[in-house]
């Protein structure tokens, strides 16, 4: 006599409920990720971006700053948001090169132009610039706005700018004798050798350079950037 069958066990298993909660667990972990992946790669951009423009920034200065240390002696002058200067470049004509930092649109550009006044590179150091200012430190003085200074004449009785002034005896007593200039010539006052007779020359060449130049920036986001560049010591 064989034995009743036994009662069919229970077999394990999933139910629908349970398969409904794990499609929601896994679908807010996908979505977790997803947005921590989409956070990871927005600011891995916004990063890049800011290096970027750090990098502009510092190559710019840093190439203002070389060039003005290797500014010719008696070569700055400056405009409305640009200064200009002499370097020396070997492989130019000339021997050197006439440098500008101007500000063009809302970038800072750098022309070089060689002695036969050729165009050898004209280039955009940064962009997003919307002010400039230059300023130029005189030895004593101080920050001065343009360069050469405006034309004044100093206690030695020396022009500041570099303008020729000629000094004589009468120029001493306040009045002038025997000759007036015109068209650059004293009339009645003889030349020899460059040189007006009886007076002594104080002054012909270029003013000297700056003791240092300074560069502001303001970017279009109202930030600013400062460099000072000091120039080398005029050659005695």
């Amino acid at each position: 006599m064989t034995a009743p069958p036994r009662a069919r066990q229970h077999q394990a298993g999933v139910t629908l409920v349970e398969v409904l909660v794990a499609l929601v667990i896994f679908s807010i972990i996908g979505v977790a990720g997803y947005a921590m992946l989409d956070l990871v790669t927005r600011t891995e951009r916004l990063t890049e971006g800011r290096l970027q423009r750090l990098g502009q920034m510092q190559r710019a200065m840093f190439l203002i700053n070389l060039d003005l240390h290797l500014a010719e002696d008696r070569s700055v002058t400056t405009g409305t948001d640009s200064v200009s200067f002499r370097r020396a470049v070997p492989d130019a004509a000339g021997g050197q090169v006439t440098l500008t930092y101007t500000l063009t649109g809302d970038a800072l550009t750098r022309r070089m132009v060689d002695g036969r006044n050729e165009v050898l590179a004209d280039q955009t150091l940064l962009t997003g610039v919307s002010e400039l200012n230059w300023r130029y430190l005189a030895a004593g003085a101080d920050w001065l706005p343009t360069w050469p200074p405006e034309r004044a004449q100093g206690a030695d009785g020396v022009r500041t700018d570099g303008e020729l002034l000629v000094e004589t005896a009468a120029d001493k007593a306040g009045t002038v004798q025997g000759g007036t200039v015109a068209d650059g010539a004293l009339a009645d006052g003889a030349v020899a050798d460059g040189a007006i007779a009886g007076a002594s020359v104080l002054a012909a060449a270029d003013p000297e350079n700056p003791r240092a130049v300074s560069l502001t920036l303001t970017l279009a986001d109202g930030k600013t950037l400062t460099r000072v560049a000091v120039l080398p010591a005029a050659v005695q």
